[in-house]
């Protein structure tokens, strides 16, 4: 009999050791994928908005790399030289659709012909970087905040990925452009960068350096538990062996099907190594507890037979237990994130792998262990029975607070009830990728810097379509886009600027009626104004010829003001500039009165006698005309550059708080649906609106989780049991899980994001685990009418809960290691929450059943239960050793 097993075993070994060579092949293909975007359903309506904004104008997301110095400013030749060799390196950058910095900008200027477009820059002697200051300050709505900070302090160069492309082709661009920055070595110079772009490569090297320390270091972790568990080789090697067999097996499939690694699925093994070390332990606990019994040699027979009554034992609760933690899993199916769903999946496959690995792996590897028998006094190292029998003092306390602190408990129950209550309100909600480092992290302070010197690297894109061909040119949605800008910035302190074609066509327009006066009639006959037709040759020609009216703008520049006439003038641009205006808007109401530099057309054209026009078709006509004339490239803010139908406004924001997110995009929406016709559409996408649904799709995955978990592990307890009440039993340690999660969460202003929103649905399956094992064996010492089935259960079961709760509590600790800090933050909220639900096992549910003494464990009986005398026991098994009073220094039953 003996020499069949053990070829059997070691048949059945060999396999499992094939299909774990054969799954490790699979891991190399495992590809890793660190974009937001992966968490984003293709056909919700943001990814179909993105979409089109790269179609039109590009990618949506463009990377920004800053050349920031610690003292003086970047206005100056060496720093401009810098920024002009990057730019040029980076165009010749096969990756990159368009570079755009101070050193190769536009700038509108006027000239004796009407208007020219020219660098912003020429060369960088001081002649022109004196010029370079005039013309940033004349323009700054252009240059300031965008290409340069406003302490002067940091230069920008906005570089715009090429559309579509591959993660490696991202990977290589970033890696490049980090490459020809790290070849600058100045103290002075510092070169940050950000944009969606950067923070999905840093991620990915998170990720790819998590996987590499976080398994070894959770494995190491497991281990130590299970040493100080049972202080036996087997007992730690066994369960270990099954362990490390499952991952390998879940992450080989996880190759084999081609799934990615994304930050969800990262937790894939360790959880597998976590929470799959409570089947191993309940199997060598049940293995170790019957050993405890017996004397003498056990022949293989003997060592067989306690290998099967182990199993027998617990299988049933294992099975169970393993399908309510893969129902918790399971119940991210409901989630409309793709990455979660996969995640619920593997998890659950893992759960299954675990249990494979416990009920087969580990008994065969114990047969194999003792197929030559055991000698029991060598096994238990000659210690007495009493002592094995012994129930520990931890446990001791425990059945003392059970009996006699029953109101205490309830207390505590009431009061931390309560507490959730309050601070659930309070939890965070957001997927700020930012927030997913730390502080000293590379990538923060680059983002500090950029919030610091340009107000907020968060991009919010407006997409604004117009049914006919030229319709964004006309005066009265330039008005609106201007209006846009100010109730915006006025209202959403998180909006620190807002880039749309506005400051273009006001700066072509201040430019080209620079010399004429407003009013002016125009000659009749002039008709429509034409640039390009053989009369035109000068802006003069927008000015009117009628005579006594002089167009030398030195001819009409007033020299000798009275003081009546000034100070009339200060009046007048005092009330101009309003009530509440600024110095800003008083000196440019000021400048208006005589059109100085063009001041009083510093505007977008709305009346068409100001232009000595006749009517809006002609003021029309006029904005097309200006475009003809600009020469520049605004390919990302309009579809065409003469007849655009379609132009993209984008909203620089400082911060990705969920709640002013919200209101800021209901704002948006709510103007525009104001001051647009039906036919018009708009649409809002961008990075920082993905992160704002993401976030609010994370908090609808995390509803639907947590109501089908809840409703799958209470049935399978119910029927389980086969009472509705034993799910409700099976609940308590749930609740203190779940509430326990909420509560830390809400204390510590830990943020609902996509790593910590997995936890309440996993902490379900998970902590219910304990109350289905605690419950199967009361109902088992019940049914083997023990004389005190409290103290029994604990000295068992009840200690491979403390265990199985304590080493999932301790492995999850590794996490905190992990380069993010939503998965340090998940470390430690899962281990709180498996020490709460593990507590709750072990104190609150005994409290609940010796109290209620339930149908589904005591029968119709009401749980008073006479010990039976005279057990038949098997053979080498001690007899059981009266059970003393919990106040005395040892309890065994």
């Amino acid at each position: 009999m003996r020499s069949r097993h053990i070829t059997t075993d070691i048949a059945v070994l060999s396999i499992i050791i094939i299909v774990t060579v054969l799954a490790s092949i699979q891991i190399p293909k495992i590809r890793i994928n660190s974009s937001t975007d992966v968490f984003i359903p293709k056909e919700h309506e943001i990814s179909k908005i993105n979409d089109r904004i790269t179609e039109e104008f590009g990618a949506v997301d463009s990377i920004l790399l800053g050349v920031h110095v610690n003292f003086g400013t970047v206005l100056e030749p060496e720093v401009l030289t810098l920024i002009d060799t990057l730019t040029e390196r980076l165009e010749s950058n096969s990756y990159v659709k368009r570079v755009i910095s101070l050193t190769n900008a536009d700038f509108i200027e006027s000239y004796p012909e009407g208007m020219e477009v020219v660098p912003l820059i020429g060369d960088f002697s001081r002649e022109s970087l004196r010029l370079l200051n005039k013309r940033i300050v004349e323009s700054e709505d252009l240059y300031l905040g965008t290409l340069i900070s406003r302490d002067t302090k940091m230069g920008v160069i906005v570089i715009q990925p090429e559309p579509g492309l591959s993660e490696l082709e991202n990977r290589a661009l970033y890696d490049g452009i980090r490459m020809i920055t790290d070849g600058y070595k100045n103290s002075n110079i510092s070169f940050p960068i950000v944009g969606y772009p950067v923070v999905n490569r840093e991620i990915e090297l998170s990720v790819s350096a998590d996987i590499t320390y976080l398994i070894p270091l959770v494995a190491v972790l497991i281990l130590i538990i299970l040493f100080f568990s049972f202080r036996r080789i087997e007992g730690v090697v066994l369960p270990l062996l099954a362990l490390v067999a499952a991952c390998i097996w879940v992450v080989g499939v996880m190759g084999a099907l081609g799934f990615t690694f994304t930050m969800a699925s990262l937790l894939v093994p360790v959880l597998l190594l976590v929470v799959g070390s409570a089947y191993g332990i309940h199997v060598m606990s049940q293995f170790y507890g019957l050993m405890s019994r017996k004397t003498g040699f056990l022949p293989f027979d003997e060592v067989l037979r306690i290998i099967r009554r182990s199993l027998g034992n617990i299988r049933l609760s294992v099975i169970l237990a393993g399908a309510t933690t893969a129902a918790g899993f399971l119940s991210q199916l409901s989630s409309p994130l793709g990455p979660f769903r996969a995640f619920g999946v593997l998890s659950a496959l893992g759960v299954l792998f675990s249990q494979v690995g416990a009920l087969v792996l580990i008994p065969l590897l114990l047969r194999l262990r003792y197929r030559r028998g055991i000698d029991t006094d060598r096994f238990h190292k000659r210690e007495s029975v009493e002592n094995r029998l012994r129930t520990p003092g931890i446990f001791i306390l425990f059945e003392k607070i059970v009996r006699r602190k029953k109101m205490t408990v309830i207390l505590f129950s009431l009061v931390f009830v309560a507490a959730a209550a309050v601070f659930i309100p309070r939890i965070n909600l957001g997927t700020n990728m930012i927030n997913f480092f730390q502080s000293r992290s590379r990538m923060v302070r680059d983002t500090n810097t950029f919030n610091d010197e340009l107000g907020g690297t968060g991009i919010i894109s407006v997409l604004i379509e117009a049914p006919d061909r030229g319709d964004i040119l006309s005066p009265g949605f330039l008005h609106n886009l201007e209006g846009f800008e100010e109730y915006i910035q006025l209202n959403h302190h998180i909006v620190s600027g807002v880039q749309t074609l506005v400051p273009f066509i006001k700066r072509i327009n201040k430019v080209l009626n620079a010399d004429r006066t407003p009013y002016e009639k125009g000659v009749e006959e002039e008709g429509t104004f034409d640039f390009f037709s053989d009369n035109w040759d000068s802006g003069d020609t927008l000015i009117s010829e009628t005579p006594g009216v002089e167009n030398s703008p030195g001819d009409r520049t007033e020299t000798g003001l009275t003081y009546e006439e000034m100070a009339g003038r200060f009046e007048e641009a005092f009330l101009d500039s309003g009530i509440d205006g600024s110095t800003g808007e008083f000196i440019e109401s000021f400048l208006s009165i005589g059109n100085y530099n063009g001041a009083a057309f510093d505007e977008i054209p709305m009346e068409p006698e100001k232009y000595g026009l006749s009517g809006l078709g002609e003021l029309e006509d006029l904005l097309s005309q200006y475009m003809m004339l600009y020469s520049g490239n605004l390919d990302m803010i309009i579809n065409d550059g003469l007849e655009p139908d379609k132009t993209l406004v984008t909203l620089q924001v400082r911060e990705d708080d969920s709640g002013a997110l919200t209101s800021l995009r209901s704002d948006i929406r709510e103007f525009w649906k104001y001051h647009l016709p039906d036919e018009w559409k708009i649409s809002i996408g961008g990075g920082t609106a993905l992160s704002l649904v993401l976030s609010e799709l994370v908090l609808e995955s995390q509803y639907y989780s947590l109501l089908g978990a809840l409703l799958i592990v209470w049935l399978i307890v119910a029927l389980m049991f086969r009472s509705p009440v034993a799910g409700l039993f099976g609940m308590i340690p749930v609740v203190f899980a779940v509430l326990g999660i909420f509560l830390f969460m809400g204390i510590f202003g830990f943020n609902l994001d996509i790593v910590t929103s997995l936890l309440a649905s996993l902490a379900i399956g998970i902590g219910v685990d304990y109350a289905i094992h605690f419950m199967n064996a009361y109902k088992r010492s019940v049914r083997d009418k023990d004389a005190n089935s409290l103290n029994t259960v604990y000295r068992t079961t009840g200690k491979a809960i403390f265990f199985n709760a304590l080493s999932v509590a301790v492995g999850f600790t590794g996490l905190l290691i992990s380069r993010f800090v939503p998965i340090r933050q998940l470390g430690i909220l899962f281990s709180v929450s498996m020490l709460l639900s593990g507590g709750a096992s072990l104190i609150v549910l005994p409290l609940c059943i010796e109290l209620i003494k339930p149908r589904f464990l005591f029968g119709k009986e009401d749980g008073s239960v006479k010990p039976i005398q005279g057990v038949i026991h098997e053979k080498n098994e001690v007899p059981d050793i009266p059970v003393l009073h919990p106040d005395d220094t040892a309890s065994a039953g």
